[in-house]
């Protein structure tokens, strides 16, 4: 049988986080470039879980360039605010695939509403934050080139 120079892997998504880099970002580490926090008032909250993160990089897809990401954003407010990503953008294009949950998508000034197998494609530079403003976790998928910070 022939040798091939690559590896393909099949993954379960309700095995993912079994495999993945996990971070937790708690709503006092929802900081933006300058260092403030993106909620208005955090104050009560700051200790509360915002999302967890897990990363699937090249020891485990076996992709040197890409990422596979999934972000679980948890339900509720802080104050009077939705739980949300911080919001950022890069020079890489991206892929959401919206696993469960529903929220709504900003890109620069748009708003998308978004729900279970919604997918949306986001060109480089363009600026992206999820908005978690359901009844239940919001898990979105990500594909993506890695960057400097992720990857």
């Amino acid at each position: 049988m022939e040798q091939r120079p690559f590896k393909f892997n099949i993954f379960d998504l309700r095995e993912f986080e079994k495999k993945a880099n996990k971070r937790i970002k708690l709503v006092k580490d929802m900081v933006d470039k300058e260092g403030d926090n993106i909620y208005l008032n955090i104050s009560g909250y700051e200790n509360d879980e915002n999302y967890v993160l897990y990363d699937l990089g090249e020891k485990v897809t076996g992709l040197k360039k890409s990422i596979l990401s999934v972000t679980e954003l948890f339900p509720g407010k802080v104050n009077e605010e939705y739980k949300m990503t911080t919001g950022h953008k890069h020079p890489e294009e991206e892929i959401y695939i919206f696993v469960t949950g529903e929220g709504d998508l900003l890109l620069n000034e748009d708003r998308y509403e978004m729900k279970e197998g919604d997918v949306m494609t986001i060109p480089a530079n363009v600026w992206h934050r999820v908005v978690n403003n359901g009844n239940g976790p919001l898990e979105v998928l990500c594909m993506f080139e890695g960057y400097e910070g992720r990857g």
